[in-house]
């Protein structure tokens, strides 16, 4: 997402720096006007409130991961939301309103490589999370994590679109949205987004 980002607006010869922090931190912190955008997020009707949002990115793919032992037999979400378990989260993130509904226990943390190490040590039971971020997150376990194996429920939770969302209290968010628009279009155009969403590793 980030070379994507970067490429656009270079396109539209804008440099830009990009600041790592939590989910829920960066949300607040950008809506207040203190980043000129949030890189990844979701369109929701609470966030056009405060923000602007870029054209599609692209769709992630959220399912829902596990220990490789348990809901081997899972095939329906909604019967298997409807039990008993924790679902780990991240603070911040948008969830789908088959989650929200669940019956499951929530529990919430600030990144994603806290939900995973939780899933691991069997603190949670089921984790949310875009496919290819849940791989790298799992990859990047400790060695003794890694002991248990972790993958994921065969059924789509849902296809979630992404973009880049500008804060309505910032003067330039709207010519930040343009330019933006525009050079990920050019990137569309000359096949440099689908060559880089096409290195994209599908496993780990």
């Amino acid at each position: 997402m980030i070379d994507i980002v970067r490429r656009a607006f270079a396109k539209r010869n804008i440099q830009i720096e990009v600041a790592f922090m939590p989910f829920a931190r960066a949300l607040h912190d950008t809506q207040q006007g203190q980043y000129s955008g949030i890189i990844a997020i979701w369109h929701t009707a609470e966030r056009t409130k405060h923000f602007w949002f870029s054209d599609c990115i692209y769709a992630n793919r959220i399912v829902l991961f596990k220990r490789a032992n348990e809901f081997n037999e899972t095939s329906n979400l909604s019967e298997l939301l409807d039990g008993q378990g924790t679902l780990g989260l991240v603070t911040g993130y948008a969830q789908a309103e088959l989650l929200e509904n669940s019956r499951f226990n929530k529990v919430s943390v600030a990144t994603d490589g806290q939900v995973f190490s939780m899933l691991a040590l069997k603190r949670v039971d089921l984790v949310p999370a875009d496919l290819q971020n849940g791989l790298y997150h799992i990859s990047k376990l400790p060695a003794e994590q890694k002991k248990v194996p972790l993958d994921w429920l065969a059924p789509t939770l849902e296809h979630k679109p992404m973009y880049l969302a500008f804060p309505k209290i910032r003067p330039d968010s709207l010519f930040l949205q343009q330019e933006f628009n525009l050079g990920l279009q050019a990137l569309t155009d000359s096949g440099e987004l689908t060559q880089i969403l096409t290195t994209m590793p599908a496993s780990y």
